[in-house]
């Protein structure tokens, strides 16, 4: 299963079977989800725990030297496996992330701060990082639907800020931001209204994709300076990290990242500083009538606009191979993206493929070795 992870500080990684992850963690259905990998430190395997138990994910934690042990002695609700040195927490116990537990056990008393009012039943967990972040969806009594994220770097209140200032910026454009209507800095919590209409993913043609292109156009625009810099060197480091995980899931597709790589690194393309929303995805950009609104603004950065549109190129790819968009439908969209890319766009569109097929070597599933194989190959 991570016969590849050959890792001296690690060394019960490479051996871990289906079997294993079943017993590290004491349930049966046990399976991998996500891996994150950093040689010579760790290793973090986030699992899903099937339907039977009320807990349906969690983490195995790989450390080196004795950090485990010490850990599930400190935390006596973890389970720790001597056979492997692993260590086990079922969501929504995260030694890295304390006060992740402390919401979901005292959710119901903080809604009125966070969503201005009492819920309808228990925030909604939407996506895990684990020992970064978590989403939840969450149900006000009246209906009214908001999503609450709660990150372990804190910066929530520098957060809010940001969206204050791109919605005073943008006010009277094309482009809007779903606004902050919640935030307990003291937990790394933020809490989000619904943005209106439907996300691009589900409404995707030519038409809709020129809609959110001028959005982004304007967002491009706006008097802002973030905090984050995505330049020339952060974009080669993340390719580079790309690299390091694709060459260990698969050897092929890991020489195409190789050949990709060097291609970066020897191109010498220059790079326009704007604010850029620097994670477009087709599900984070909403239409309603001739207004886009944007979520998931936290990676805000000073990066090329090339970036954006080439992560939405990306993701066009990604949604074709694996059938959620008619090639058709998604060339359209393509041509849309290619006729507002500059000179040195296929730089950008390089690094943006190296990022997608990461989110497949993440997963370490053998069906999707095809898939990754395309991914770079045809960039």
């Amino acid at each position: 299963m991570l016969d590849l992870l050959q890792n001296p500080d690690l060394t019960s990684l490479s051996a871990i079977r289906q079997m294993d992850l079943a017993r590290i963690s004491g349930h049966a259905g046990t399976h991998l989800l996500r891996l994150r990998y950093q040689p010579g430190a760790r290793a973090i395997l986030h699992v899903a725990l099937g339907p039977e138990v009320d807990a349906r994910e969690g983490t195995i934690w790989f450390y080196a030297a004795s950090k485990a042990a010490k850990l599930a002695r400190q935390h006596p609700e973890a389970r720790f496996d001597p056979a492997t040195g692993a260590l086990f927490q079922a969501f929504p116990q995260d030694h890295r992330m304390p006060q992740l537990a402390q919401f979901v056990a005292e959710a119901d008393s903080l809604a009125p701060r966070l969503i201005g009012g009492p819920a309808r039943g228990a925030p909604d967990l939407m996506r895990y990082r684990p020992g970064l972040s978590a989403t939840f969806r969450w149900t006000r009594a009246d209906g009214q639907v908001f999503f609450v994220k709660q990150s372990a770097e804190g910066g929530v209140v520098a957060q809010a800020l940001a969206v204050a200032n791109l919605a005073d910026a943008a006010w009277g454009r094309v482009i809007s931001f779903a606004p902050v209507v919640g935030l307990m800095p003291e937990l790394g919590l933020i809490a989000y209204g619904c943005a209106p209409g439907v996300p691009l993913e589900a409404r995707l043609s030519s038409a809709a994709m020129a809609q959110v292109l001028e959005a982004l156009r304007a967002l491009w625009s706006l008097p802002v300076v973030p905090g984050r810099v995505l330049d020339r060197a952060a974009l080669l480091d993340r390719a580079a990290r790309a690299h390091g995980l694709v060459a260990l899931f698969d050897r092929e597709a890991g020489q195409n990242a190789a050949d990709l790589l060097c291609r970066l690194e020897s191109w010498k393309v220059p790079v326009h500083l704007r604010p850029i929303h620097a994670d477009m995805k087709l599900e984070h950009a909403f239409l309603s009538g001739f207004q886009t609104t944007l979520i998931d603004m936290e990676s805000l950065s000073l990066g090329d606009p090339d970036y954006d549109l080439a992560a939405l190129d990306a993701r066009l790819t990604l949604a074709e191979l694996t059938g959620r968009v008619s090639g058709r439908t998604a060339e359209a969209a393509r041509q849309q993206i290619r006729q507002r890319a500059g000179p040195g766009y296929l730089w950008f569109l390089a690094c943006a493929r190296l990022q997608c097929a990461r989110f497949f070597a993440q997963r370490l599933d053998p069906d999707t070795i095809p898939i990754l194989r395309q991914v770079l190959a045809d960039c």
